[in-house]
């Protein structure tokens, strides 16, 4: 009789332990969201017109202008000044009469560009400088690329891109790239400009904004492209853009693309909000402020963060993109 008492609250104890197994999965699995499903788009549709940065600065430029000026957004594309290293080591590898306009990238590379064939248009130059070495790379036949930028670059360099013919209407970044359309009103409510400060912009539509560009692993569901289809600050970015927040898939990336996906997946596909770009990163003034002032405890520090004897450093990691060729 003991033996059979104990049989069964053996089993009794195993299904009692089946029950807290299956409850505690319910509560530490995360749920999982369709991130497509939400909101709006404009997918094959026109690029709307815009309010340009010109305008904008009519009376942003006092709190805005001087910062913006030296910001990495404003500067993604910018002037080549002839006189710079740059320009006279690519010099020797042009044709007479032939000149490079603009140079494209920062830290890991630069590349040269000039006004290509059409409106909307930008040429890509086949060498490119290291700022590392400080030195030209040099391709086996210079040559000007009339395609490429617009292929791969321009979603993510220029500003106003249309898929369709791949020309964009604003070299480099505009206040709209991230802003989207002006509400005429916003100068009564400054609420109804996507990201000011005091809008209550959902996390979502936020990360959609900031993952438009930093996301380098999809590509557009309608077109292919490594840049979403005509996406407008506001619209759902994942209505038409593709991307895999597989774990497997991220762990191959580098930490910096990886960082950028996790938190996304995290928004978009998990439903948190407590943590946005715009949590650590502050979009005008390129500071670090935000970003020092969070607690190390975070889940996504660790990604690119590791602590050694007491201090918080930065993993040494290589940034490697094949979109983006470096």
């Amino acid at each position: 009789m003991l033996t059979k008492w104990r049989w069964i609250l053996g089993v009794g104890g195993l299904c009692a332990l089946g029950v807290q197994i299956g409850l505690w999965a319910q509560v530490v699995t995360p749920r999982k969201l369709n991130p497509a499903g939400w909101g709006k788009d404009h997918v094959g549709r026109e690029v709307p017109e815009y309010m340009t940065g010109g305008e904008c600065l009519f009376c942003h430029g006092k709190n805005v202008g001087g910062s913006w000026q030296k910001n990495p957004h404003h500067l993604t594309v910018r002037p080549l000044q002839p006189a710079s290293v740059l320009a006279v080591a690519l010099q020797k590898s042009l044709k007479e009469g032939e000149k490079a306009e603009y140079l494209l990238g920062s830290e890991a590379a630069v590349r040269f560009l000039r006004k290509g064939k059409g409106y909307g248009k930008a040429a890509l130059h086949s060498h490119w400088w290291d700022p590392h070495t400080r030195k030209l790379i040099e391709a086996a036949t210079p040559a000007w690329d009339e395609a490429t930028f617009g292929k791969r670059c321009a979603g993510c360099h220029a500003t106003g891109v249309d898929s369709e013919s791949q020309a964009f209407s604003g070299l480099t970044i505009d206040c709209y790239s991230c802003h989207g359309e002006m509400d005429p009103d916003h100068t009564k409510d400054s609420a109804l400009i996507l990201l000011s400060r005091k809008g209550k912009d959902h996390p979502r539509v936020v990360t959609s904004i900031c993952a438009s560009c930093h996301i380098r692993t999809g590509n557009s569901r309608t077109t292919g492209l490594p840049y979403p289809n005509n996406f407008v600050p506001g619209d759902n970015l994942f209505r038409d853009f593709v991307v895999s927040f597989e774990s497997r898939a991220l762990a191959k990336l580098n930490p910096g693309d990886r960082h950028v996906l996790e938190n996304v997946r995290d928004i978009v596909v998990h439903g948190k909000r407590e943590v946005t770009c715009l949590s650590c990163h502050d979009l005008h003034r390129s500071s670090t402020r935000r970003h020092r002032q969070l607690p190390k405890s975070l889940n996504s520090c660790g990604t690119c963060h590791e602590s050694k004897n007491g201090n918080w450093l930065t993993r040494e990691y290589e940034i490697r993109s094949p979109l983006c060729g470096y």
